[in-house]
């Protein structure tokens, strides 16, 4: 994978393929760029795909300190400045969904020609105790904890997926997990509207589907598909409805 230097120096790996109108991928929470793996062969015969592993997570370096929303959010700059990128589609899944808020409060529109927005609330609410909690768990009973978790992502998981998805997880190291998971709080969007083009890929059975139509006031010009066969992660579960949802978003 190649990389590239992040502001602060931390060496930040991705994944460049195709080309065309550029699409970023941001994962979420402790995940990395394979997540979106089988997006690139559906969609960089015509597009440029491009995903990053964010700090700490993936074949990234983890620098202690600074696994929070604004360093990813600047990462994201970085990326698209080390690769020159203009009229980006940026699609966030779960917390990679705060992390493209959190760009456009600290970056604006002005590289982007729409966003992506997967499975994640505008304001990420729940009782002040759980980081806490889940701090512990990871730290005291990871594998169990997290193969709960990835397995709740999917509807129809298998041994081999939640396997694959497990090793992408622990290239994460503890610390880094915590010091992230405590970020999604700060990740909000509630109050504002924004005038870009943006995909709300919500499955009826995700975790937040309920906040689709706070989303939808958010972000006016949308288009929110139905993804039947999906919970977590439409783009691994209907990999081919969400690759044409994504091509549907403006040039």
């Amino acid at each position: 994978m190649p990389h590239f230097r992040a502001r602060d120096g931390t060496q930040i790996h991705y994944r460049d393929e195709g080309e065309g109108p550029p699409i970023v991928f941001v994962h979420g929470w402790a995940m990395s760029s394979r997540f979106f793996d089988a997006q690139f062969p559906l969609l960089a015969d015509d597009h440029r795909c491009v995903a990053l592993d964010l700090r700490g997570c993936g074949a990234s370096e983890t620098r202690p300190g600074t696994h929070t929303m604004d360093h990813f959010a600047d990462d994201v700059a970085d990326l698209l400045d080390h690769l020159r990128l203009e009229r980006v589609a940026l699609v966030g899944w779960s917390m990679g969904g705060g992390i493209t808020m959190r760009y456009l409060d600290r970056h604006g529109p002005a590289k982007l020609r729409a966003v992506g927005l997967v499975d994640f609330p505008p304001v990420f609410e729940e009782d002040p105790t759980i980081p806490d909690r889940v701090c512990n768990r990871l730290r005291t009973d990871r594998e169990k904890f997290i193969g709960s978790f990835l397995k709740r992502m999917v509807l129809a998981a298998t041994p081999e997926s939640t396997a694959w998805m497990m090793a992408e997880h622990m290239k994460c190291q503890t610390d880094t997990a915590c010091e992230s998971y405590r970020q999604l709080g700060t990740a909000g969007a509630r109050g504002r509207t924004y005038a870009l083009p943006a995909l709300l890929a919500f499955p009826r059975q995700g975790w937040y589907y309920a906040a689709l139509e706070e989303w939808k006031t958010i972000f006016p010009r949308n288009d929110a598909p139905e993804f039947p066969h999906s919970r977590h992660c439409p783009f691994l579960e209907e990999p081919k409805a969400f690759a044409d949802a994504v091509r549907r978003l403006p040039t």
